[in-house]
Order: C-alpha cells, then structure tokens, then sequence
C-alpha cells in the first residue's frame, strides 16, 4: 500500500515513547495512527487502492 510509510513512521514513535517512559506522547501518537487509518481509508475508497482496513492495520 502506498501509505505503509506512515503507519511504519507512527508505530516508530509510539514504541519509541513508550521504550523511553513517555506515555502520554505514545497515546496520542497511537490516536493519531488511528486517525490516519480512517483518512487514508476514505481516501482510498473506491479507487482500487487496498484499504489500510483491509489489511488489519
């Protein structure tokens, strides 16, 4: 999927937050992910591009 990069750069930082005690930085960073998964997934409806829904992400 043409978005992988984003849910990889957004799973990078969550895990990084919460490896370094911040975890009030790595829930709002897993909101955020949930957040682009619904855009890009309204994005991407109906032009043929897998759903980041489809995939399980």
């Amino acid at each position: 999927m043409a978005h992988d990069w984003v849910f990889e750069v957004l799973d990078d930082l969550r895990d990084y937050a919460a490896a370094n005690g911040m975890q009030a930085l790595a829930a709002k960073v897993a909101e955020a992910r949930d957040v682009a998964v619904a855009e890009i997934a309204a994005l991407t409806e109906g032009t043929g591009v897998a759903k980041a829904d489809d995939r399980g992400i």
